[in-house]
């Protein structure tokens, strides 16, 4: 918000206030809705004012939020899935060398449950009693989870005499990272479905077992190639869309050349003509690769762009159309095992290379809705990222503790080491940076007061920055921590004589708060911000 008095003929007065980010993240670098802000790492308005565990609404201010590692040393290959079963509280991670790896309830007791052979984490999924891993050319299983365990790695070949799975070459994200070739989704009607290609064509087959001794032990019309995709389209992601299910091609897989458009099959499994099965609609997408989808409270989401940067996120409306809800210029769409949704809240993996680098975690929407439905960047792992390096690689939503404070187990990697991270109460660094507010003339800001949820107190550092005319210039201020701020203040000022360089600019400006101390630095709102602008050329 934006108020002026008149001074005098040549001058004029603002005063700009920073009252709320429930919008999230601007689409442009130059102009910006209300609510809205140019780009942030790891700050979430939907976490509380405190770590507190009874303080549980969303505080909705410029709110830090920590991760941690917590996997130790026997993960060392890149987390594709993050998997949980109604039978155990056990947390299952399947990578991209074959390794099948535990942890309990809460995150500790690493141990390999299995090193799969011939397997770079092709999919995985649980279905009626049994964790099913997919590897290069096969399918194995582990289960029956509520009796004794076993596996059997060769279960499609040997155990349902099916015949064997292609290992296609899949298009790869950051660090050489390769998308899944055989995602898998349990459906409605029963079915374990997964993709695969056969003789360059794209196909689904699908598992369907019933009950003899213990729930899912018997095959009950598993099949191989239950439905053909056109040639060319390469399927990436399978999603339910109530009673159908959808599917995810892509058309090339160069990230130099854009090849074609992608498209989103929509199949009903329960119709046939003349007993042979296929899809029902095709819809385009305006991008190369579709690489996730979603279907939550009744709404199908995507994921698209190109390998090279770009990533849209959309909803599926119906039809032949879909909607562009936010459009991520500067990153790649996420791997299928780096989805998630918290009620109606929607999150994905990636990473950012503005303003900082970082592998992080995205996220659209208010998990009650009552708030808008803005994009932010709620959480960063603690892998080093540079420009190059880091990406999130995994996501699932497992922890039930305290349900209102969010608390992702991430798997990232920064293409040296791989990791699992999950909330912590020691905090990193996390960045805020403004609306851009284009002033249009010469101008000088006179005049910054910050207010903060927390007293000012040891191991709490936050950093302020102005950023002049397109981040021409820029200008640091004095750290906010204990030593500058000792008297416990809950808010600051800052004029022109905090910052070490120039306080003015010729057309616009933002301001940015770097939090990087290990204690919680919660800046509330508003932030008003004084201004003396030129009222004549």
């Amino acid at each position: 918000m934006i108020a002026s008095n008149n001074i005098n003929k040549m001058a004029k007065e603002l005063v700009i206030t920073i009252d709320s980010i429930f919008e999230g993240q601007s689409p442009s670098s130059n102009f910006a809705q209300e609510g809205q802000f140019l780009s942030s790492v790891a700050i979430d308005p939907e976490a509380s004012n405190t770590d507190v565990a009874t303080d549980l609404k969303p505080s909705g201010i410029i709110r830090p939020v920590a991760y941690e590692k917590f996997s130790d040393t026997i993960l060392d290959q890149v987390p594709l899935w993050i998997i949980t079963t109604p039978k155990d509280t056990t947390i299952y991670v399947y990578g991209n060398a074959g390794d099948l790896i535990t942890y309990d309830s809460d995150l500790a007791n690493e141990t390999l449950l299995r090193g799969v052979a011939t397997s770079k984490g092709n999919g995985a999924a649980y279905y009626n009693n049994y964790l099913y891993y997919v590897r290069n050319a096969d399918i194995g299983r582990y289960g029956p989870l509520d009796d004794t365990p076993g596996f059997t790695d060769d279960f499609w070949t040997s155990t349902l005499g099916l015949a064997a799975l292609t290992n296609t070459t899949y298009p790869t994200t950051r660090h050489s990272v390769e998308f899944p070739n055989h995602v898998m989704k349990s459906h409605v009607d029963n079915k374990l479905y997964f993709i695969d290609v056969h003789n360059g064509q794209g196909i689904l087959s699908a598992i369907k077992t019933t009950k003899t001794t213990y729930q899912g032990d018997t095959d009950d019309g598993s099949a191989y190639n239950v439905l053909d995709f056109p040639f060319d389209f390469k399927p990436m992601c399978i999603e339910s869309y109530g009673e159908n299910l959808a599917c995810g091609c892509s058309f090339g897989t160069s990230s130099t050349v854009n090849q074609g458009a992608s498209a989103l099959f929509i199949w009903d499994t329960g119709v046939s003509v003349g007993g042979v099965y296929t899809f029902n609609r095709i819809v385009n997408i305006p991008d190369q690769i579709v690489t996730a989808l979603r279907y939550q409270n009744g709404i199908l989401y995507g994921w698209s762009g190109n390998l090279s940067g770009g990533t849209r996120f959309w909803v599926y409306l119906g039809g032949d159309s879909i909607q562009t809800l936010k459009y991520i210029p500067d990153a790649i769409p996420p791997l299928p095992g780096a989805i998630e949704a918290d009620a109606n809240r929607i999150t994905w993996g990636g990473f950012t290379v503005y303003p900082i680098a970082s592998a992080s975690v995205f996220a659209f929407g208010s998990k009650s809705d009552l708030f808008p439905r803005g994009l932010h960047n709620i959480a960063k792992t603690t892998v080093t990222a540079s420009a190059t390096n880091g990406i999130v690689t995994a996501l699932k939503n497992a922890i039930q503790s305290n349900k209102p404070h969010p608390n992702l187990i991430i798997g990232s990697t920064d293409g040296t080491k791989t990791q699992l991270d999950k909330r912590s109460t020691t905090y990193q660094t996390s960045v805020f940076r403004s609306r851009p507010f284009e002033i249009g003339r010469p101008f000088t800001i006179d005049r910054i007061r910050i207010p903060f949820v927390q007293a000012i107190a040891v191991n709490m550092t936050v950093t302020p920055k102005l950023y002049f005319d397109n981040e021409a210039d820029d200008s640091t201020g004095t750290i906010i921590n204990n030593t500058h701020y000792p008297s416990s203040e809950k808010f600051v000022i800052l004029g022109h004589e905090d910052f070490s360089n120039k306080t003015s600019g010729s057309n616009s400006f933002f301001l940015e708060l770097t939090t990087s101390g290990t204690t919680l630095s919660a800046v509330g709102l508003p932030i008003e911000i004084e201004l003396t602008v030129e009222d004549k050329d």
